[in-house]
């Protein structure tokens, strides 16, 4: 087992990859009260083709059958189910499906091996059957609904399908309610065989354990099974489609919902690079339009925003995209604005070092008092081991950044901007 001090962080890591291929990384936190385990597969809503790797024979899996496969996945033998094993050992379990991943989780305060060995052993015995799924449909089509209910989820969404159209990122994590009615045993059973191999997979621990005594718990338990080699992989659908400029929808609103996007070109980063071009441009739309920004202080003012505004810089393998939430009564002028602000960046009086200085000190600082959540370090944990970086990168990466990158990320990134994605959800009018 590899030991990684990283001293910026002044944590400890222990990492393994075992012979089946599962990584496993730990991180003891001596005088911690709990722990968290959390068991990832590199499968999401996003994979929905996977081929043959003998014929090149292609299969489409339905959309929404990795957060189908999740609800399945907790189904156990017998009827009892993997929240009453954790619940039993005294632990609290959940799990979520993105784009890009499925994960199984638990946090407890003991029995944290045992526990470990349920995390595992429940996802990699799956009990679900023909009848079970049948039964769940009609579960996940209820929570479909909910959140179609929801005017900010139904924003969101809108967006995703206007930056993403005609593509698995542009449909909702849950599916269609179409998708799934038509989801079968076959569908989860491929997904399953297909990305639940422990090659594909990683588990993380973080808490007061003995991290020698917990690995030598994982690599048994390991040990005693057996994986078949995945015949299927999966088969990426790249992003080719323009964009969908307008999207005008109501709802029974108080007062209109503003989502705001510009797609930008495909970035072939990973690892360092990857975390570095995102953080750059985390950092320089922060500058541009955070909550210290000149703009955001004018539009405040002005009663065209208020403390629900906010923007996100999306990058990785698929995605790459900043996008804008704002609720407001202004919303014409409020999008005319960003797009100046955007269109005429160069001369954005907060592109300075000394702004720059302030940001960076801000999020470094909510960095590290963030390390003291067991929770934040295993859910970032997560995103390092798939993107394949150091926790510590983010640190590193913060206290290097350059006005000059900055400068140049604004003329590499924003001039293959897409053209501009508005979705504006009205209050319904009589």
């Amino acid at each position: 087992m590899k030991e990684h001090y990283h001293k910026v962080l002044d944590e400890t890591f222990f990492e393994k990859v075992l012979p089946n291929g599962l990584t496993v990384r730990l991180v003891p936190k001596p005088g911690y009260h709990r722990s968290y385990g959390i068991l990832t597969t590199h499968y999401g809503s996003v994979d929905q083709v996977v081929r043959d790797k003998e014929t090149g024979e292609e299969k489409t899996i339905p959309a929404g059958a990795a957060h189908f496969l999740e609800h399945k996945m907790f189904e156990g033998q017998g009827g009892l189910d993997a929240f009453a094993l954790f619940m039993k050992q005294g632990a609290m379990a959940n799990a979520f499906t993105h784009y890009f991943q499925t994960s199984y989780l638990f946090s407890a305060s003991y029995y944290i091996e045992r526990n470990v060995e349920t995390l595992l052993d429940f996802v990699q015995t799956p009990y679900f059957t023909p009848e079970g799924i049948e039964k769940e449909k009609g579960i996940i089509t209820q929570e479909l609904y909910m959140y179609q209910d929801d005017p900010l989820g139904v924003s969101y969404q809108a967006l995703n399908q206007a930056l993403y159209p005609d593509h698995p990122l542009g449909i909702d994590i849950l599916g269609t309610e179409e998708s799934i009615k038509a989801t079968t045993y076959e569908d989860l059973r491929l997904a399953y065989d297909t990305f639940y191999h422990p090659s594909n997979m990683n588990l993380i621990v973080v808490g007061n354990f003995d991290p020698q005594a917990l690995l030598a718990v994982i690599e048994a338990n390991q040990a005693r099974k057996t994986f078949e080699p995945p015949r299927y992989q999966r088969v990426e659908e790249g992003v080719t489609a323009p964009v969908l400029p307008k999207t005008q929808l109501e709802r029974d609103i108080s007062q209109p919902i503003i989502e705001l996007a510009w797609r930008f070109s495909p970035q072939k980063l990973s690892g360092l690079e990857m975390i570095r071009q995102r953080i750059i441009g985390e950092v320089f739309f922060e500058l541009l339009m955070g909550p210290m920004s000149t703009a955001y202080a004018s539009w405040y003012q002005q009663q065209w925003v208020d403390t629900n505004f906010y923007q996100s810089y999306q990058l990785d393998h698929m995605m790459h995209h900043l996008a804008i939430h704002a609720q407001s009564h202004h919303a014409p002028d409020l999008i005319a604005a960003i797009k100046e602000l955007l269109a005429n960046w160069q001369q954005n009086p907060d592109l300075t070092e000394e702004q720059l200085k302030q940001v960076v000190t801000g999020r470094v600082g909510d960095f590290l008092q963030h390390l003291n959540s067991l929770e934040f370090i295993a859910y970032e944990l997560i995103e390092a081991v798939m993107d394949g970086y150091e926790l510590a990168d983010i640190l590193t990466c913060l206290q290097e950044i350059k006005l000059s990158d900055l400068q140049d990320f604004g003329h590499q990134v924003l001039s293959g901007a897409s053209e501009a994605v508005e979705v504006l959800v009205n209050p319904i009018t009589e």
